[in-house]
């Protein structure tokens, strides 16, 4: 490794890019507890880490297999989280001690999913009223905070008599303008996109119009697992474009997931119980399948999942390369993409958040369709 690229023990920039020099200690009254999960763990940008250089007395834990033990806390601990039932704070008694989740949004929502001793603890939540300035990697919406700033923005509001709290986040200024100086430095390379192939799926998508079946499918993990295995299908959703039809069945699984996980994938937790086995839901699908079936998704994982499951090939055209390959990789969610493109994405009138997550896909896939080969 070049002295240039060679990396800082500390806060692991490169060295021209250190940050250790900018970074101010900090000492609160209120103790922070990071519960890290492991994508987020080596990644160049993580604020993390940031904040135990910047932050004395901060525990980090890693849940290595999304799920971790819990750690000493003290009386009135709570989690920084926007659950449903959150308190914001400043608005109830403040917490002795924080349990902050570190990692990409969706990252944050599994490490909430699978700890429930997170989920037992009350949770507070911060009403930010600015975006966040991580300027290098995109947040999912202008509310959304890295966890550096969002930790500093709690104890700001917790203690904000305690000195050096407007100097907590140095450090993490200096990481976002030293990045943004060196790309700006750099030499763009135009985006290397492999247009045969990319060509190729588009016009099969104009060419099978009547063939596409837009498929959304709802999974759950079976505790005690490894990864990637004991996984059920709950919900297979679909719709044919060209023809409105749609398709909607649940499946019992062996472990029903928790209320609050029904409520973010908008189910009814009765009809979840009383739902048939899979054998029902694979002879509904062959009654609504056809032959020449093209099946689309905005996201493979789920679709080709359900798909193996009914014993049929996974071949799944993936929409979110196709759209990247077209506009650049920044693409943004599919609803952001219907928003920016203008789409008419109506609802498809199927149970849960399957109906919208189908519109979106489907307005999607009809504008790449029409995108000339």
């Amino acid at each position: 490794m070049s002295e240039d690229r060679e990396a800082c023990i500390d806060c692991r920039r490169p060295r021209p890019l250190c940050v250790c020099g900018v970074v101010s200690r900090v000492r609160s009254r209120v103790g922070v507890t990071v519960v890290q999960h492991p994508g987020e763990r080596d990644h160049p940008f993580n604020t993390a880490r940031l904040l135990r250089l910047a932050l004395e007395g901060v525990a980090l834990h890693t849940a290595w297999d999304g799920t971790v033990e819990r750690p000493e806390l003290p009386e009135g601990a709570a989690v920084l989280y926007p659950a449903p039932d959150a308190t914001l704070l400043g608005e109830g008694p403040p917490p002795s001690h924080l349990v902050v989740l570190d990692g990409t949004w969706p990252q944050a929502k599994a490490l909430w999913r699978e700890n429930a001793w997170i989920r037992d603890l009350p949770a507070v939540a911060l009403a930010p009223t600015e975006p966040s300035t991580y300027r290098i990697r995109r947040e999912p919406s202008a509310h959304c905070l890295s966890t550096i700033e969002a930790t500093a923005a709690a104890l700001r509001a917790i203690e904000p008599d305690t000195p050096g709290l407007d100097r907590l986040l140095d450090g993490f200024d200096a990481l976002v303008d030293g990045q943004i100086a060196e790309l700006a430095g750099r030499e763009r390379q135009p985006r290397r996109v492999r247009r045969s192939a990319r060509e190729t799926l588009l016009e099969k998508l104009g060419r099978r119009w009547e063939d596409v079946v837009v498929v959304y499918a709802e999974t759950t993990p079976v505790r005690g697992c490894a990864r990637g295995r004991g996984i059920d299908v709950l919900q297979l959703a679909a719709v044919r474009p060209a023809t409105g039809a749609t398709f909607d069945v649940l499946a019992s699984v062996r472990e029903v997931p928790d209320a609050h996980l029904l409520g973010h994938m908008e189910l009814d937790a009765t009809e979840v119980s009383d739902a048939a086995g899979f054998d029902a839901l694979a002879s509904a699908w062959a009654s609504f399948a056809r032959p020449d079936d093209l099946h689309v998704a905005w996201s493979q994982a789920g679709a080709r999942l359900a798909l193996g499951r009914l014993g049929l090939p996974e071949d799944v055209v993936h929409l979110k390369p196709l759209y990247c390959n077209l506009r650049g990789p920044r693409a943004g969610r599919p609803d952001e993409i219907v928003e920016r493109e203008g789409l008419d994405a109506p609802r498809v009138d199927v149970r849960g958040r399957a109906g919208a997550r189908l519109g979106w896909a489907s307005a999607i896939a009809a504008f790449l369709a029409d995108v000339p080969g």
